[in-house]
């Protein structure tokens, strides 16, 4: 099994979600700080209200009726978009913290 910094490597948010931790806590860990262009408290609630209706779906606790029927589209699409901005931003400062080898001591 590949170690966590080898995934971290080779893809950082897959990493993220195979050991649940956090966009945050994974940005404190390696460093690569900078604009994320949504404010952490937005990005949180989105992240929470994904992973919770995901783990629901997941484990048959509801069925995607019962779980996609209070979402309205327009709120779906909104956090889409912030979403992809997030992890943009994200992207980007892991390439910022790469080419200026900011890893290096």
């Amino acid at each position: 099994t590949p170690s966590f910094f080898t995934l971290s490597c080779l893809n950082p948010l897959l990493a993220m979600l195979l050991t649940g931790l956090s966009p945050r806590q994974l940005i404190d860990m390696y460093g690569f700080f900078g604009n994320l262009g949504v404010a952490t408290k937005e990005i949180d609630e989105i992240l929470n209200f994904v992973v919770k209706i995901r783990c629901d779906l997941a484990h048959g606790n509801v069925s995607f009726c019962d779980a996609s029927s209070p979402i309205l589209w327009s709120k779906l699409v909104d956090d889409k978009d912030k979403l992809v901005k997030y992890l943009t931003h994200m992207l980007n400062n892991i390439d910022n913290y790469i080419e200026k080898k900011k890893y290096r001591i």
